[in-house]
């Protein structure tokens, strides 16, 4: 989609995606390895009984399932801001995830770009929101 086809106040739902064991410790290993997301033993005696997902892992994935709905397909021209990252439960094993998409805002920059804030929720299986953040990013104008 085009900057022009999107609307403020427009929302979008991802498709499911299942949080495996393997997803969780690949992400854990590579980006962010503490012992919370990787080493059960010591997951279970912290404060969550288990082991539980990274919260950057979470964003990733709120991302992820929003891009693969191909809204932006190659409309998309860059990020330029995270803002309001709140993480308000564990992402944990087994859960059936999905994003939820607001569009929050739209300009056109000073540069003629257009400018969209997005309002992304990553939502649980119980409906229950797990992360929560806004970013801005730049998106292809069709100029006629």
């Amino acid at each position: 989609m085009l900057y022009e086809e999107f609307s403020v106040g427009q929302t979008f739902r991802s498709a499911d995606f299942l949080l495996t064991r393997e997803h969780m410790m690949e992400f854990s290993r590579n980006y962010d390895p503490q012992p919370l997301h990787l080493d059960e033993d010591f997951a279970t005696r912290g404060p969550f009984g288990q082991l539980i997902a990274s919260g950057f892992m979470s964003l990733a994935l709120a991302w992820k399932l929003w891009i693969e709905l191909g809204r932006h397909d190659t409309h998309g021209q860059g990020g330029i801001a995270l803002q309001d990252v709140r993480w308000f439960a564990p992402l944990r094993l087994g859960t059936t995830l999905h994003s939820e998409v607001t569009i929050a805002d739209l300009r056109v920059s000073s540069k003629g770009r257009g400018v969209i804030t997005y309002d992304i929720a990553l939502v649980d299986d119980t409906d229950q929101v797990l992360t929560r953040f806004t970013t801005v990013g730049l998106v292809e104008r069709g100029l006629s």
